[in-house]
């Protein structure tokens, strides 16, 4: 099933639709159509997807998980500040860090560097691939069955950089992470070709030299 959200929260005087809101919270929700909004505030697009703006990233965990921080009056699809938030890559899964007493998996420490690289201290923009039949703000006890968060708590998401480039379709197309076929999202198919492609290219833990 595909899966996508119409809306982003996001305080703008724009509004989703013919001008929903929630009265309670001030929260205005957006249309992801490409077009600034009065902020004159674009941001890449990702067709079916909603976007939450101007969000920087704050640490990078491993190649799949970061925190970031943002301005007090962003908040999340279900209505919690963004600032501080964990985010999962959405599509991907990155060779583990080590975690005492666990080691780290094969690749993961390499993974975890080229995240660093590509992201620390960027300016990002997340796009969400919510089940259809979630209306926003999205009460917290559904935001995992609305595939808006992991088992963790952690935010899913797509992490778009301001040139349009997709964080994790850029660790799938460096041999940094495999395509997650565990949880269907709307770019699957695109995901799988991207794993397999840096397999035949035998990039990065594709490499025969670097993982067994």
């Amino acid at each position: 099933m595909m899966r996508f959200v119409a809306c982003a929260a996001l305080i703008t005087a724009a509004a989703c639709g013919d001008g929903g809101g929630d009265p309670d919270t001030g929260l205005v929700f957006t249309r992801d159509t490409g077009v600034p909004n009065q902020s004159g505030d674009a941001g890449p697009r990702r067709d079916g997807g909603a976007q939450v703006q101007l969000i920087q990233v704050q640490s990078v965990f491993d190649g799949d998980t970061i925190a970031v921080s943002a301005s007090f009056s962003l908040f999340t699809p279900d209505n919690k500040p963004m600032s501080g938030e964990h985010i999962r890559f959405l599509g991907i899964d990155a060779p583990e860090i080590a975690h005492p007493p666990a080691p780290a998996d094969c690749w993961g420490p390499e993974s975890a560097a080229a995240a660093q690289a590509l992201l620390q201290g960027k300016t990002i923009t997340l796009g969400f691939d919510l089940e259809p039949s979630c209306s926003l703000p999205i009460p917290m006890n559904r935001a995992e069955a609305c595939h808006l968060r992991d088992a963790f708590g952690r935010l899913l998401a797509y992490v778009i950089l301001s040139d349009g480039r997709v964080a994790n379709e850029i660790q799938l197309s460096q041999g940094n992470a495999r395509s997650f076929r565990a949880f269907p999202h709307r770019d699957t198919a695109e995901y799988n070709m991207l794993e397999t492609a840096a397999k035949n290219a035998d990039l990065g833990m594709w490499n025969n030299n670097n993982c067994p």
